[in-house]
């Protein structure tokens, strides 16, 4: 899945500051000094300290470490015009991407690609510079690629390829934007392209379904439905051929950072990934699993999460593994009833 990106104060900020404060401590129980020169260190060191809390605070208020609160106030508001221009075409965009899904939903496919293609790429060069471009190898992004796949080959592997993406569009792709808390900020453009990756398969498949015009990929879908009167699956359907899909995902996204790639992501800690920036980055779904493990003896108490340890790795495979087959479940409810992935599309709208 695909988190949104925030600006980070320094990390070892924090750090820093409780090493000063020990340090503190540290010099006015150090029986080498007089009380006189412990003190004089202890007002130095805890003035330092001062210095790096208030830098933090100027970080997270201004985005600048170096310019004071009392000058951030007072300045005029400025809203750049790279912010005008994105927030302008966001606008523009989310209006185009509903009226296609309504008015014109038999090109919809081709113009799914036509938007997300350019969006990738700007992203590709973004996370590149930041050294995030391991983020492009996760679920999300193997969704969409089956999704434009069937655009022109809906049939692919018997059509067990478009059920797989149906479901899994609906399922953790989908509530992902619940989960990651994706949202449309205009003037963002890697919160726009966020939220697109999560919603377009919802949309895609939606056309697939309901909307008229797309009767290969929706004979195609329900090819090999159990039901002779609707497009409905048993539930061993529902689970079996998208969970193979999920299972080949993991398989090649762990063979390919843990054998592959490994020794440049051992090189480089500054390289990130989803398991890195999950268990460096405290976030709720990190403190939720770590509140799990430690209630079934799997971790212990005051253990942290370590990205270098096939203990940790095995815990968020395990625990996105969960929340995926919890995630389909409504999708057996959505490829059978219309009001029902209605629903769901309008609350991934809004």
């Amino acid at each position: 899945m695909e988190e949104e990106q925030h600006d980070i104060v320094d990390p070892n900020a924090p750090n820093d500051i409780l090493t000063s404060l020990q340090n503190v401590l540290s010099g006015m129980n150090n029986d080498g000094h007089d009380s006189r020169t412990q003190l004089e260190i202890a007002r130095k060191r805890l003035g330092k300290t001062i210095n790096n809390m208030s830098a933090v605070r100027r970080k997270i208020i201004t985005g600048d470490s170096h310019k004071r609160v009392r000058d951030y106030v007072k300045e005029a508001p400025v809203v750049k015009t790279i912010d005008k221009v994105s927030f302008t075409l966001g606008v523009i965009v989310l209006m185009i991407v509903e009226y296609m899904v309504l008015v014109y939903p038999q090109h919809f496919g081709r113009f799914y690609i036509f938007l997300l293609t350019p969006l990738l790429v700007a992203r590709f060069i973004q996370y590149r510079k930041g050294k995030q471009s391991l983020y492009m190898i996760d679920l999300c992004y193997f969704v969409n690629l089956s999704s434009m796949i069937c655009v022109y080959n809906p049939t692919i592997l018997n059509s067990r390829i478009i059920l797989s993406t149906f479901i899994l569009s609906n399922g953790p792709v989908g509530w992902a934007i619940v989960a990651w808390g994706n949202s449309f900020v205009f003037h963002s453009l890697d919160k726009v392209t966020s939220s697109l990756l999560h919603l377009l398969p919802v949309m895609f498949s939606y056309t697939w379904r309901w909307m008229p015009g797309n009767e290969a990929q929706l004979n195609a879908l329900c090819a090999i439905s159990t039901d002779t009167d609707v497009c409905g699956f048993s539930l061993e359907y529902i689970f079996f051929f998208p969970i193979l899909f999920y299972i080949g995902w993991q398989l090649f996204f762990t063979i390919f950072t843990e054998v592959i790639i490994k020794d440049q992501l051992d090189s480089d800690p500054a390289i990130i990934t989803s398991l890195r920036f999950l268990t460096r980055k405290k976030n709720n779904l990190s403190l939720q699993t770590k509140k799990v493990c430690m209630s079934l003896g799997i971790m212990k108490k005051g253990e942290e999460f370590d990205d270098t340890k096939w203990k940790t790795k095995l815990i968020f495979i395990a625990s996105q593994f969960v929340y995926t087959v919890i995630t389909i479940f409504p999708s057996y409810l959505f490829i059978r009833s219309k009001y029902a992935h209605t629903t769901f599309l309008i609350l991934g709208l809004v």
